[in-house]
């Protein structure tokens, strides 16, 4: 949702990076979203998203005409990227609002049975709570030309990227020691987690083994 005092842009963002199960947003910090992302500035989205996704996985567009602007949403969702979209558009019966620069995300894009190109959105304003919605691709574009703006900005995805993916690790000490430093729990790919063990007497540490995946800095350190 929309957090009383967010942007429309800042809001679109975090909706994004939770997509991709980014650790350590600044959920409650306002302040980074106004002064990394700025109001209404789609490079500063990008350089936003960038910071936390790597660099060069998002960029910008404008399109100004169905066929583009279709295909650019399309690219970006095969690659795994929500799409964000600055539009203007004036109240209808899909938008109960009007508004000359808003900023959504476009999280697909369907064909329905009667031929019509649909998106789905997620509209970080509050009347939606948040919510999804499903709207006509050209009504989006038709609406984007609302108080003499006739360009459609995209915030797409350029490289493939996928949600981080949590995995549950179960930290156990074999016979003649303990675990020391670290404990069970989930953690998402790429994550270091520092352990430690500490033998018990008469023992000593041989090593660390794994039976389902995951590296060590060291097998021989007990720490």
């Amino acid at each position: 949702n929309q957090t009383t005092n967010w942007t429309c842009s800042a809001a679109s963002s975090l909706t994004i990076l939770k997509y991709f199960n980014v650790a350590n947003l600044p959920a409650n910090d306002v302040n980074y979203f106004y002064s990394v992302l700025g109001d209404a500035i789609v490079y500063k989205i990008r350089d936003g998203l960038n910071n936390y996704l790597g660099a060069n996985k998002y960029g910008w567009v404008i399109r100004n005409d169905l066929a583009s602007y279709i295909d650019e949403i399309s690219s970006s969702l095969n690659k795994g990227c929500p799409v964000i979209a600055r539009v203007s558009f004036g109240s209808n019966s899909y938008f109960k609002y009007t508004s000359d620069g808003h900023y959504l995300v476009i999280s697909g894009i369907y064909t329905s049975s009667s031929g019509t190109v649909m998106l789905i959105l997620r509209d970080p304003f509050t009347y939606t709570g948040g919510g999804s919605i499903d709207i006509p691709a050209s009504v989006l574009r038709t609406y984007g030309t609302y108080n003499g703006a006739s360009d459609v900005y995209l915030i797409i995805g350029r490289e493939q990227i996928s949600p981080r993916v949590s995995h549950y690790l179960d930290v156990k000490a074999g016979t003649g020691g303990t675990i020391s430093s670290g404990t069970s729990g989930s953690f998402y790919n790429g994550d270091a987690i520092n352990l430690s063990a500490s033998p018990s007497a008469g023992y000593k540490f041989v090593n660390w083994s794994s039976t389902n995946g995951g590296s060590f800095g060291n097998t021989t350190s007990a720490t």
